[in-house]
C-alpha cells in the first residue's frame, strides 16, 4: 500500500526555506513489518524576525506546528514518535497501532512582556496501522534492574526484548557487567516475577500459548541456555505449564518459587525450591525424575541423572 508523507515547514521571510522535513508513516489501515523505523515530522520549530536580540513589542513568530504520538491500541501504551532530537522510533512488538500526527501553522506576537497566539490552523490527522508477527507468549507489566528502576526502550532492546513482551523463539541475554546492576526482573500481570542475572542466558521455546487465549496461566518452555534464572509462579499464573529446560534437565514448578542454575561448561544444572515443589528430570525421560520440595535442592550432571543435594 502507497505511504502517506506528511511534511512540515517553517516560514522565515527573506532568510529562506530550509528543506522540509517529512514523516513516512504507513497509509490507513495498512500492514507495517516488525522492526520497521517510524520517522517523525520536525520537532515544532519557528523564527522570531529578531533572533539575536531581546523580543520587542511587535515582534512576529511563525512556524508550523509538527507534534506525533502514538498509541498501542490494544494495550493502552502510550509513546512519542518525536523525541527532541527527532530520531526515529523502531516499531516491533505486534499488533494494532493508532498514529496521531498534527501540523499546521502557528503565529504569535509578543506584545504587553509575553508572546500571544494570534493565529493557529494546525490539524490533526489519525493513521491506523498494524505490525505483524508471531503472537505474544507472555506480556510484562514491568521490566526492572536491581535497583527497581524501569528498563528504557533502548535497554529492552540491549536484552533482546524489542517491547515488554516475549514470542516464541525469542532470546533474551543479560549481558555481564554493572549496567543491569545485579540482573534484570520481568513482572507479569498476574504479579509472577523472573529474575536474570548478569551474564544469562534464555530462549523461548516452542510450547508456547499466545496470551490472547483464553486458557489462564503460563504455558511456555524457557532453554536456559547458561547462567541463572529465579523465578515465582504467581497463583493466578500456576494453571499453566511453566518449564525451565537445560542441556540436562526439565524442571515444572507448580505455583512455586525456584531457581535454576546452568553450567554449560561443566554440564551441570542445579534446581533449589524455595516455595512449593518442582519436579525434575533429565530430558526425554520424565519418570526417572523426582519432586524437589521447600527446601530442597536437586542437580543434573553429565550423564542426566538427577539427585537430591543438601
Amino acid at each position: 500500500m502507497r505511504a502517506v508523507v506528511i511534511k512540515a515547514a517553517v516560514l522565515i521571510g527573506a532568510l529562506g526555506a530550509p528543506p522540509a522535513a517529512a514523516a513516512v508513516v504507513p497509509s490507513d489501515g495498512g500492514p507495517v513489518a516488525p522492526g520497521t523505523a517510524i520517522h517523525s515530522p520536525a520537532c515544532e520549530v519557528g523564527q522570531s524576525e529578531y533572533p539575536n536580540i531581546p523580543p520587542q513589542a511587535g515582534d512576529r513568530w511563525e512556524g508550523w506546528a509538527a507534534t506525533a504520538t502514538l498509541r498501542h491500541a490494544q494495550r493502552g501504551q502510550i509513546g512519542i514518535i518525536a523525541p527532541p532530537d527527532c530520531a526515529p522510533i523502531v516499531v516491533g512488538d505486534p499488533g494494532e497501532y493508532e498514529l496521531t500526527v498534527t501540523t499546521g501553522r502557528r503565529v504569535e506576537e509578543f506584545q504587553m512582556g509575553r508572546w500571544t497566539l494570534v493565529e493557529d490552523t494546525s490539524d490533526s490527522q489519525v493513521i491506523r496501522f498494524t505490525v505483524g508477527g508471531a503472537p505474544a507468549c507472555l506480556r510484562f507489566s514491568s521490566v526492572r534492574d536491581s535497583t527497581g528502576r524501569e528498563l528504557a526502550d533502548e535497554q529492552l532492546r540491549a536484552i533482546g526484548l524489542p517491547g515488554r513482551s516475549l514470542r516464541k523463539g525469542g532470546v533474551v541475554k543479560v549481558p555481564s557487567g554493572s549496567r543491569f546492576g545485579r540482573g534484570v526482573e520481568l513482572h507479569t500481570e498476574a504479579g509472577s516475577v523472573i529474575r536474570l542475572r548478569p551474564g544469562s542466558q534464555f530462549k523461548l521455546g516452542s510450547g508456547c500459548t499466545a496470551d490472547a487465549q483464553p486458557d489462564p496461566g503460563l504455558h511456555m518452555t524457557m532453554r536456559l541456555v547458561l547462567g541463572a534464572i529465579w523465578a515465582k509462579i504467581a497463583p493466578a499464573d500456576s494453571g499453566g505449564d511453566f518449564q525451565v529446560r537445560t542441556e540436562r534437565a526439565v524442571t515444572g514448578p507448580r505455583g512455586t518459587t525456584f531457581s535454576v542454575r546452568h553450567d554449560r561448561k561443566a554440564g551441570r544444572t542445579t534446581v533449589r525450591v524455595f516455595a512449593g515443589r518442582v519436579h525434575m528430570a533429565p530430558v526425554g525421560a520424565r519418570r526417572r525424575g523426582l519432586v524437589l520440595s521447600r527446601g530442597q535442592a536437586g542437580v543434573s550432571a553429565r550423564k542426566g541423572h538427577v539427585r537430591r543435594i543438601g
